[in-house]
């Protein structure tokens, strides 16, 4: 089964802006442990990543890595990519230097989101980077003044249903991992026709925290006005978190994306 789709289609715009057109801004979207997110929070900052990566010269078509802990920041930075046109890179934001330069030079990005947390590993790979021009680091004083200073209105990219939406990576199992790059109509097409059908409750325990459909897996609730659960990455048991995480590629134990769902 293949749902059709408008040449011009962008997955920000069919996830999340079409839930405030709806009238639905006031929903939770997000549940975590900090508190809960309307649909309206949610999409304003995405829209602020989304002014501050234009301020980086971040254009349409340019890879942009997303090395950030789950939570509302990375989600608000996946859809403030996405709104500007660019691709979505996911990485570990665990990994160590000499990981993260293979990534670096492999997809060519010349914009990482990073983490204050992490940020010394990434700003160590980033010296041999040939591409790599800025480092973005989430959680620093100057990053968060100009996200909060930022607009919370944009108008999402008329990105084409057959553009490069987010590059998801293999295992590594037989050599580095390698990106399947998924297009904007096949997250929609696979949240549409699986993920709705299959996913009446979205929040997660420990036992089906992997799957090989991360990221369908995060935007199915958002994209039906439902709420996701967010629970904090300490909650995450070590034997879970180990299995989740391959230490040479940061992919997840079923070997077909780059993060877990909810952590």
């Amino acid at each position: 089964m293949t749902a059709d789709y408008p040449e011009e289609f962008n997955i920000a715009e069919y996830f999340l802006d079409a839930r405030i057109q709806e009238g639905r801004g006031d929903r939770i979207a997000l549940r975590t442990d900090t508190g809960d997110h309307t649909y309206a929070d949610v999409q304003q900052r995405a829209n602020r990543f989304g002014h501050v990566l234009w301020e980086a010269g971040v254009q349409p078509g340019q890879r942009v890595i997303i090395a950030l802990p789950d939570g509302p920041e990375y989600i608000a930075a996946l859809f403030g990519v996405l709104k500007v046109g660019a691709v979505v890179v996911m990485v570990n934001p665990d990994l160590k230097a000499d990981a993260i330069g293979y990534f670096y030079g492999y997809t060519g990005a010349g914009v990482a989101l990073i983490h204050a947390d992490t940020a010394p590993a990434f700003e160590r790979a980033a010296e041999g980077a040939e591409t790599l021009e800025t480092l973005l680091m989430v959680g620093s004083e100057a990053f968060d003044q100009a996200l909060e200073e930022a607009p919370s209105e944009l108008e999402t990219f008329p990105s084409h249903r057959d553009d490069p939406a987010i590059w998801l990576f293999s295992g590594g199992t037989t050599g580095q991992p390698k990106a399947v790059v998924q297009p904007h109509r096949s997250f929609a097409n696979t949240t549409d026709c699986y993920a709705k059908a299959t996913s009446d409750t979205q929040r997660t325990t420990s036992r089906s925290r992997c799957r090989s459909s991360t990221s369908v897996m995060r935007q199915a609730p958002i994209s039906s006005s439902r709420s996701r659960f967010v629970p904090p990455p300490s909650s995450i048991p070590n034997d879970v978190r180990q299995r989740c995480y391959s230490k040479k590629s940061g992919a997840s134990s079923l070997r077909s994306s780059s993060t877990c769902l909810s952590w």
